[in-house]
């Protein structure tokens, strides 16, 4: 008689040392997580729960963020520079901020608030305003020639010469189809034309909103030459010089002058080299544009400044369709984009600026604030996914995080991390890519409105639960009770054609006082979680973490908690059973 031979059961044991983070994919890399909530990246390779934030303050209504020296928002109509009111400064200046969205820029000591065209100089509040100028007549206005500091003319208007002329004796010759202007030189002994001419233009109060060398737009002074843009020469409060000729002083009725200083509506604005740099799409006073900007150089008040030199304001029309979808300053070269383009504008000291146009992977529309420079490579969401750009051509970064359509997007930088709130299909999330390591984790749900970096702290306004929040817990203030955490597994298993039974796990990780874990396992993807065991503990350890033996053809593992905690390792033993699939 001879006795049955038993097989020995073949066991196996999966160690993982290393997580790299998430990966949305169907069959993920060795470690990574299909899900996440509150982890980080900061202790990589571990597995880790993100820091404590914290909560700043709680706003009326979030509207803006900016980091100058210090922070910059705008909470409802108020706006705040490091955390004084500076509201009743604007006010004072005639500035009511409207209740929308701000787009904040800093240009040397000035912030600029648009849509509002405002401005203010955070060195002396005093110094603030409005961008714009508008000015009508209220009575009657008289423009007449005279000489570039706005001194009369002395001079003869005739069809003839003068007899007898003295040396710079003026004569306005009246006798072609335009007036001209002439001035007797006594070294040839000839008229010679004066090649600019200039005219004074009086009213009460027309010179109090401007400055000398403003372009402006005039309209209403019955001349066909001195209607539309112009440049100020000389400017007092009743006063102002320009250039053109008038044969006789001409009367303007109350009323009808009307002088603009403009800032053209602009779709996405950034600053460059001293100038702020913008773009529009769409229809303006009844006409298509597709057109970049720029302000004159070092005033950003002066958008129609046109006198031929290398410090004018710019305007440059741009032939590829569709609209604009952001603008940012990457390398010293203001970069516009567009969906499928990328208008690179080459500054030129000279003025004569030239655009360069790539097709390329663009910003999606709507992910105008997703563009973020960390470690001197730009990121940003374009409908295919997360790119970076250093310079050639964008390349697609955003491969882990799966087929999920994303749009809304908001970025920060922090340290070399790249932050990234996007809607969903299923919802808001937080993202965070790694830019050392190279990979991405998912925070949570946050609905982030605007993100601004300032010295070793990320700042965030949440859309939704209006909180300002520092993301890392570096700034002074209140701290998040526990952070609650999470992490799901990639499907273990795809790999072996034959049946597992899952025996046990061994975990090797970190816990502070009085935090949790909880394990739990999928099989075979059914949507059932069962627990597996807690633990609780504040050393580092290794728990053995008893499993219910079932046959399967693949599984995953879920590990939920509160607290600080890092996995270090996770040991995954199981045993092989046949091909027939059973229970």
């Amino acid at each position: 008689m001879r006795l049955p031979t038993m097989a020995e059961i073949s066991r196996s044991e999966e160690l993982t040392q290393q997580f790299p983070g998430l990966d949305r994919n169907l069959r993920g890399t060795d470690g990574s997580m299909s899900d996440m909530l509150n982890l980080t990246s900061d202790h990589y390779p571990l597995l880790a729960s993100r820091e404590k934030r914290t909560l700043l303050d709680v706003l009326v209504k979030p509207n803006g963020l900016m980091a100058k020296d210090k922070l910059v928002w705008v909470d409802n109509r108020n706006l705040f520079y490091g955390g004084e009111d500076l509201t009743d400064h604007l006010i004072d200046a005639g500035v009511h901020l409207t209740d929308s969205e701000k787009t904040l820029v800093s240009m040397g000591a000035y912030i600029l608030i648009l849509p509002d065209k405002a401005y203010i100089n955070t060195q002396d509040y005093t110094d603030c305003g409005k961008i714009e100028a508008d000015w009508t007549s209220g009575s009657e206005a008289t423009i007449s020639l005279c000489m570039a500091d706005g001194a009369a003319y002395d001079y003869t208007a005739s069809a003839t010469a003068p007899e007898n002329p003295k040396a710079g004796q003026y004569w306005l010759d009246t006798s072609g189809e335009k007036e001209a202007m002439k001035v007797w030189a006594e070294s040839t002994g000839s008229w010679v034309a004066v090649e600019t001419v200039y005219c004074k233009i009086a009213c009460t109060g027309i010179g109090k909103q401007f400055a000398e060398n403003d372009g402006v737009v005039l309209s209403g002074t019955g001349k066909e030459e001195l209607d539309g843009s112009k440049i100020l020469f000389g400017v007092s409060d009743d006063s102002v010089v320009v250039i053109g000729l008038v044969p006789q002083t001409v009367t303007v009725a109350a009323g009808k002058l009307r002088m603009q200083r403009k800032m053209p509506d602009m779709d996405y604005v950034c600053e460059c080299q001293n100038r702020i740099w913008g773009c529009k799409y769409g229809q303006v006073d009844g006409k298509t544009i597709n057109e970049i900007y720029c302000c004159a150089l070092g005033d950003f008040k002066n958008w129609e400044r046109y006198a031929g030199i290398s410090t004018d304001s710019y305007r440059a029309s741009v032939g590829t369709d569709g609209r604009w979808t952001g603008a940012i300053t990457y390398l010293g070269y203001p970069l516009f984009w567009k969906e499928n383009h990328l208008h690179k504008v080459y500054v030129d000291e000279g003025g004569a600026h030239h655009i360069q146009d790539t097709a390329c992977q663009g910003v999606q529309e709507g992910c105008s604030r997703s563009l973020q420079v960390v470690n001197d490579r730009l990121y940003f969401k374009s409908r295919s996914g997360v790119c970076v750009y250093d310079g050639s051509l964008p390349e697609n970064t955003g491969y882990s995080l799966g087929n999920e359509l994303f749009s809304e997007a908001v970025g920060g930088s922090l340290r070399g991390k790249y932050y990234l709130s996007m809607h969903g299909e299923t919802g808001w999330n937080l993202f965070v890519y790694d830019t050392k390591n190279g990979i991405w984790v998912k925070e949570d749900s946050t609905h982030a409105l605007a993100m601004a970096t300032l010295l070793d702290e990320l700042y965030i306004l949440d859309a939704d639960t209006k909180q300002f929040l520092g993301a890392t817990g570096k700034a002074a203030g209140p701290k998040e009770k526990r952070v609650q955490w999470s992490a799901t597994t990639n499907i273990i298993g795809y790999s072996d054609a034959g049946q597992k039974y899952v025996s046990r796990f061994a975990v090797r990780l970190r816990l502070d006082d009085g935090a949790t874990a909880q394990f739990s396992i999928e099989y075979d993807s059914n949507g059932e979680w069962l627990p597996c065991g807690s633990i609780t503990g504040n050393r580092i350890k290794s728990e053995i973490l008893p499993v219910k033996p079932r046959r399967c053809d693949h599984f995953r593992i879920r590990i939920t908690g509160f607290g600080t905690m890092q996995i270090y390792s996770i040991s995954k033993i199981y045993e092989k059973g046949s091909d027939v699939c059973g229970y």
